[in-house]
């Protein structure tokens, strides 16, 4: 998909991405904020030229319902394009580094076993869609796959059908996060139900790229997208409230299905020391301490399992100083 910007700002924007991307950087990155800044700029600064204190100001204005982290991040990328312009020799603002704060630390939302239940015969009777015909099958495939396998959002959205090794029912995940690759095996249910989708799909679109397509452009679905759909599939189940008032996201499927698989590990008398590098693995993770951290995400039954020797683990997450 070509992504044409229009603003003042768009040679430095284009150029910009094209030097990160030269130094490892995924060009996800920075954007769809820089895409969203240079859309801000034309419709209401047609004519400015400069990155100034007020243009910032007035772009990092949070929005209805944003968070404190959704307004660091739109931040944190008109930063970086400013730095880039003045290390090309245009004059720009930057935003103070301290004056970004902190992240605001999330909390994952575990579900019950009758809200996954709910939601996914939601998913399963999604209505149709004369727009986007295929969409009432895309929507209980896509959200099986993340939660069955733990994959982040963005990890299912880009699959290509290429990826999906129906003989060795395994799927390659490409340039995730810190732009690792990794192969991981399916259960044969979970790699029937994407047999049977991508059958539907070729005969809808027979040259599509992305195993998820959008439409029928050959783009794959995009994360607001992806949203949406999640927040219908729960207007459909009927559940208005969540407990401890928490707003479920499409990300806690992937910590639901660790907690989960470190939970049964736990009922079998499992050995967590041996086990959980491959589940590190397997998730993607660079250093054991992100796994580690579903542990705090589960029932006290843990901390006192015998599957878990906390002196052998102790170093896998380090101290916090005061």
């Amino acid at each position: 998909m070509d992504i044409v910007y229009k603003s003042m700002f768009a040679p430095y924007i284009i150029d910009m991405i094209t030097y990160k991307k030269a130094l490892g950087y995924s060009e996800s990155t920075y954007r769809q904020n820089l895409l969203n800044f240079d859309r801000f700029c034309y419709d209401k600064h047609p004519k400015e030229k400069n990155i100034t204190q007020e243009l910032v100001s007035e772009w990092i204005v949070a929005r209805p319902n944003e968070n404190i982290n959704g307004v660091k991040r739109r931040a944190s990328a008109i930063r970086a394009l400013a730095k880039y312009m003045n290390a090309v020799g245009i004059a720009a603002y930057v935003i103070p580094l301290e004056s970004l704060g902190r992240d605001k630390p999330f909390t994952a939302y575990i579900y019950s076993n009758s809200e996954l239940k709910s939601f996914f015969h939601a998913a399963d009777q999604y209505p149709k869609s004369k727009r986007s015909p295929l969409k009432e099958r895309t929507v209980p495939v896509l959200f099986r796959l993340i939660y069955s396998c733990g994959l982040r959002p963005q990890e299912a959205r880009n699959l290509k059908c290429s990826d999906i090794n129906y003989d060795n029912k395994t799927i390659y995940i490409s340039d995730s996060k810190r732009h690792k690759d990794r192969v991981i095996p399916l259960d044969s249910e979970i790699m029937d139900i994407c047999k049977e989708y991508d059958l539907a799909a070729n005969v809808m679109f027979p040259s599509r790229t992305y195993f998820f397509q959008f439409c029928n452009k050959n783009i794959p679905c995009s994360n607001a997208w992806v949203d949406i759909v999640f927040r219908q599939c729960w207007k459909l189940t009927g559940i208005q409230h969540f407990h401890n008032g928490q707003t479920p996201r499409v990300y806690d499927f992937r910590h639901n299905y660790a907690s989960r698989r470190i939970m049964q590990w736990v009922d079998e008398s499992k050995d967590l020391n041996i086990l959980i590098p491959y589940l590190s693995a397997y998730m993607g993770h660079i250093y054991l301490r992100d796994t580690f951290y579903y542990v705090h995400l589960i029932p006290d039954l843990i901390a006192s399992s015998p599957g878990v020797d906390w002196n052998k683990t102790s170093d896998c997450i380090p101290e916090v100083l005061k």
